[in-house]
C-alpha cells in the first residue's frame, strides 16, 4: 500500500487563540461564538470563556490558504485587541477550582468537568489546566474506515513526538505546559496520547477504545451526560464518544476525517506554514 500524506485531501484545521485586551488582561469572546469571517472561516468559542477557535476550510495542504492566516486581518475583523497562543497570560491560583472559573460553562464542557471528577476523583480537577493551552489541529478527509485511513492515523501518532518538539523549535515555542497536560491524570492514561500506539486494522482500534467504558453518553435531547454505567464501551464510531478520546490523531467518522491533534497554539501565520 502507498500513501502519501501529501497527496491526500485535507478537509480543514483548527486554531485555538486567547482574546487578551490591551493590558493584558483575558477577554470573554462570547461575542464571538458563531461568526463567520469574511474568507469563509468559521469562529466558535472554545473551552476557555477567553478562548475562540478558527476553522479553517480548504482542499489540499500545498495550496492551503486564508485570510485568517494573518493575524492583523483576523484582529481587526473580530475587533479584538490581541489575540495570544500558545499559553493565556494567566498568573493565578492552580488549584481545580479556581480553574474552573476560566473554563466556559456550558452543557458539554460542564459535562466533560464532571466525567473527569467520576472517573478519577480529585484528580478530575486537572482537567482545569486546559483552559490555559492553545493548540492546533490539522484534518485530512479520507474513508476512516479504510486501511489507509488507519495507516494514516498510525504514522501521525508515531510521528508525533518529533513533529512537535520540532514546530516547538522552529518557531521557540514553550511546549512543555500543553505537552505535560497528560501527565496530570485527570482521565484514564488510555484515553489521551500514547505515542506509537498501532493498530492492524480499524476494527482493532475500535477494540482497543471499547476496553474503557465510556467517559461521556448523550441523551434523548443530544445533551452529554456523564457516564454511570460501566457496561456502556466506549464507541469512538459516535463522536462524542471520539471526542473524549484525545489519541495524538484518532478517527472522525461523523466529518470523514483523520485528526492530528498534537501541535501546540500558534500564531496564524505559523501555523499556515506547518499545513
Amino acid at each position: 500500500m502507498n500513501l502519501a500524506v501529501a497527496e491526500v485531501p485535507t478537509h480543514g484545521a483548527e486554531q485555538e487563540l486567547f482574546g487578551v485586551d490591551d493590558i493584558g488582561r483575558l477577554i470573554d469572546m462570547k461575542e464571538f461564538d458563531g461568526a463567520v469571517l469574511t474568507d469563509g472561516s468559521s469562529v466558535t468559542q472554545d473551552a476557555a470563556w477567553s478562548s475562540l477557535e478558527v476553522n479553517f476550510k480548504y482542499g489540499t495542504a500545498d495550496v492551503a490558504s486564508s485570510q485568517a492566516d494573518d493575524l492583523i486581518h483576523l484582529v481587526r475583523e473580530l475587533g479584538v485587541p490581541v489575540l495570544w497562543g500558545p499559553r493565556a497570560p494567566y498568573s493565578g491560583p492552580m488549584d481545580g477550582e479556581s480553574l474552573r472559573k476560566l473554563w466556559r460553562s456550558n452543557q458539554r464542557y460542564d459535562a466533560i468537568w464532571a466525567a473527569a471528577a467520576h472517573e478519577m476523583g480529585e484528580h478530575g480537577g486537572n482537567v482545569g489546566v486546559f483552559a490555559l493551552y492553545a493548540s492546533c489541529q490539522v484534518h485530512w478527509g479520507l474513508n476512516t474506515r479504510s486501511q489507509e485511513a488507519v495507516l494514516l492515523r498510525n504514522v501521525m501518532e508515531l510521528l508525533g513526538p518529533m513533529i512537535y518538539h520540532n514546530t516547538c523549535n522552529r518557531y521557540s515555542i514553550d511546549g512543555r505546559g500543553h505537552s505535560s497536560i497528560w501527565s496530570l491524570g485527570w482521565v484514564d492514561v488510555r484515553r489521551g496520547p500514547l505515542w506509537g500506539r498501532w493498530h492492524e486494522s480499524r476494527a482493532a482500534a475500535d477494540q482497543q477504545a471499547a476496553e474503557l467504558p465510556a467517559l461521556i453518553v448523550v441523551d434523548e435531547r443530544g445533551d452529554w451526560q456523564v457516564n454511570q454505567d460501566s457496561t456502556i464501551r466506549c464507541d469512538i464510531t459516535q463522536r462524542a464518544h471520539a471526542g473524549t478520546t484525545w489519541w495524538g490523531a484518532r478517527f472522525q467518522d461523523e466529518l470523514g476525517t483523520i485528526e492530528y491533534r498534537m501541535l501546540p497554539g500558534m500564531l496564524p501565520w505559523q501555523f499556515a506554514e506547518v499545513r
